[in-house]
Order: C-alpha cells, then sequence, then structure tokens
C-alpha cells in the first residue's frame, strides 16, 4: 500500500470503532437493550488496533521525548472525559479511552523503537496478555490496592487483557493477509464451538472479559483487517470511505462530540417525545450520529482560525488546559455546570490538540517505517 492508502485504511477502520460507540452509549432504557452491552466492549477494538499501528509509525519518526510529551499531555487532559462520563472519577483513578491509548501507545513506542519485534512476537504477547488477566486476578485474589483497576478488571480499560488490541493490531497489520483470515475463522469456529458445548458464553458482561468475548474481539479483529487488506480499492475508496474515514481522522473531535450529544438526546427524552423514533427507537442512533456528523462540520473551521490556533502552538498554554482540566471539579460544586465545564474543555482540546502535537514534533527523525 502507498502511504495515502494505508492512512485511508487505517482511518476507515478507526471511524468504523467511532460509529459503533454510539450502540452502547445510548444505552435505551427499553426492554431488550442488554443484548447490545456486548458493543461496549466490540467498539474500542478496531481504534485501539489503529492506535498501536500509528505508535509503530511514529516510533520511527519522532524522537521519545516529543512523543512521551505528546501523549502525557493526552493522558492528562483526557481525563476532561472521564469527568463527563463519571463526575466522581477521581474517587477511583482508572484508565477510560484516552488514558489507555496513550499508556498502550507509549509500550508500542518502546517495543519498536528499541526491541523491533517481529509479528509472531506481538501475536505471542496478544494472547499473553489476554491469558495474564486470570491468573494476575487469582494471584490477588480479590485484594484491592490503590491502582489495581489499572491492572486487572474491574477497571474500565486495565492493562490487562487490553493490551492485547495493541499487541494483535500489529500483528493484523504485518503479518500475511492469509493469517488473518485463519485466526479470524479459528476464533469464530472456537466461540461457536462454545455455545454448542453449552460453555456458559457470558457474553453480555463487558466489565470482566470472558473467553467467549475475548474470542469475539480476535473474530472481528482479524476479519477487519482481513477484509481491509483483501479489498482494498473499497477501504482506500476515498468518496464511498469519506464518512467513516472522516471520523477516524477526527476521531478524538468525534469523542467529545458524540457523547455530549446522546446526553442532550437522553435529557430531552427524544426516543419519547418523537412518535416515529418512539415506534422505532434504534432510529435513536442514526439520529445521534447524524447529529454528532453535523456538530463536527460546525466545530471543525475554528481551529482553522489563524489567531486562535495560534494561542495553541504554546505549551503553557495546554499547561493552563491541564490545570483546567482538574480544577474543575474542585472549584465549581455544580455538578452539571463541571460536566458542562469539562464538555467545553474537551472540545477545545480535540480542535486544538494536533497544534500541540506539531510544535512537541517539530524535529522528525528520517522516516524508517517499513511498508507493511
Amino acid at each position: 500500500m502507498s502511504a495515502s492508502q494505508r492512512s485511508i485504511a487505517l482511518d476507515v477502520l478507526k471511524g468504523i470503532g467511532c460509529a459503533m460507540m454510539v450502540i452502547p452509549h445510548t444505552g435505551l432504557n427499553i426492554h431488550g437493550y442488554e443484548r447490545f452491552r456486548i458493543w461496549g466492549i466490540l467498539a474500542p477494538v478496531l481504534f485501539y488496533a489503529v492506535s498501536a499501528i500509528t505508535a509503530s509509525f511514529q516510533a520511527h519518526k519522532y524522537p521519545p521525548r516529543s512523543f512521551f510529551l505528546t501523549y502525557a499531555f493526552l493522558f492528562l487532559l483526557g481525563f476532561s472525559f472521564n469527568r463527563i462520563t463519571d463526575p466522581g472519577f477521581l474517587n477511583e483513578i482508572e484508565f477510560d479511552i484516552l488514558q489507555f491509548i496513550a499508556v498502550g501507545s507509549c509500550i508500542i513506542y518502546l517495543l519498536e523503537r528499541y526491541l523491533r519485534p517481529s509479528q509472531w512476537v506481538y501475536l505471542v504477547l496478544g494472547f499473553a496478555s489476554a491469558a495474564a488477566k486470570p491468573l494476575i486476578q487469582s494471584a490477588l485474589d480479590g485484594a484491592a490496592f490503590p491502582g489495581a483497576n489499572l491492572i486487572v478488571p474491574p477497571g474500565i480499560f486495565p492493562i490487562f487483557p487490553w493490551m492485547f488490541l495493541f499487541f494483535l493490531g500489529l500483528f493484523c497489520w504485518r503479518a500475511e493477509n492469509r493469517f488473518n483470515l485463519g485466526l479470524g475463522i479459528g476464533s469464530t469456529l472456537a466461540l461457536i464451538g462454545l455455545w454448542l458445548s453449552g460453555y456458559p458464553l457470558d457474553i453480555q458482561n463487558k466489565e470482566d472479559m470472558s473467553l467467549s468475548v475475548f474470542l469475539l474481539c480476535c473474530s472481528m479483529l482479524f476479519l477487519s483487517f482481513y477484509l481491509a487488506r483483501a479489498l482494498p480499492k473499497l477501504f482506500n475508496n476515498k468518496r464511498l470511505m469519506a464518512p467513516l474515514s472522516f471520523l477516524g481522522r477526527n476521531s478524538l473531535l468525534y469523542l467529545y462530540v458524540h457523547f455530549p450529544t446522546i446526553l442532550l438526546l437522553k435529557h430531552f427524552r427524544i426516543v419519547h417525545r418523537i412518535e416515529f423514533i418512539n415506534t422505532h427507537p434504534y432510529l435513536i442512533w442514526a439520529l445521534a450520529l447524524a447529529l454528532t456528523y453535523l456538530i463536527m462540520f460546525a466545530l471543525l473551521p475554528l481551529g482553522r482560525i489563524g489567531w486562535l490556533a495560534r494561542v495553541f502552538d504554546f505549551i503553557p498554554t495546554w499547561v493552563v488546559m491541564v490545570a483546567l482540566v482538574f480544577g474543575a471539579g474542585f472549584f465549581i460544586p455544580n455538578i452539571y455546570i463541571v460536566q458542562l465545564a469539562e464538555v467545553l474543555l474537551g472540545l477545545v482540546i480535540a480542535i486544538f490538540f494536533h497544534r500541540l502535537a506539531s510544535t512537541l514534533k517539530k524535529q522528525p527523525l528520517p522516516s524508517t517505517t517499513p511498508d507493511p
């Protein structure tokens, strides 16, 4: 693949992950919606895999200082999203999606820059990180200590098992595509075998990844990458894939727009107020996605206002942003105003974060990244 084609295909895969987030985050209070809880786990599958691939490219292009500073800011600024979804997040520090992307990307960067393991090592690491979860849980035997949720469930995205998606994502991108097909079919058949044998699938348990959920994630991951690489004319079609690649390119803004949009739809009880949606409640997914697109299109031009954008070229600006993210909860007593403040901060972060990344990465190293 050429560099442009590679970028489009990865943006499309990430865009699919973005679109899937609408399903679990909508959380309709209707009978039978429980079966959609699994999307809370499946939505990040492609998102994390593509983040790993991006980190591997950067490992050969940017020096450690600029890379780690960029992701340190992402880690800290990302707590604005944590407070939107859980105002009391400081009571128990956990990795949400942005913290885990930062941590996972840093791990991949170190491996790629200093060890450069083969795709087979990543395959082993992927299965090993998933297998380590029950072993660590057994060793801890229910012991609770600060930071335990960062290592294993019930944290939101603990290192074990979730790092498996970073490792397997790199395998999927580098290995011969026939291995993706074989592993995808194998994961699917194993899952079907468990179902036929009467094994308790526990497919709705998003808090603690069961064997069945792991196999489902693997099936989706391997087969998605197989299709993306087997059908390059489809996945690299700029016009056809424009809606998904748009989400992939602007995934940070999507994160901060779609969730508050869904909260507003739920607050105003749109499902109950609009008769057609009340009759077909799952149309709320399409409505949330359409509104998210419109809001994103309206906000993106702000990032092109020269004098405003230049303010975010300076690191002290971002230090102030970090202080505001953490200070909002301490100095504003009203929880709803805190959430609103974090939404506004998150939108600013998403629109201008590329300015910080560009400032920190002004001295790239010569690229030695092989074309997968």
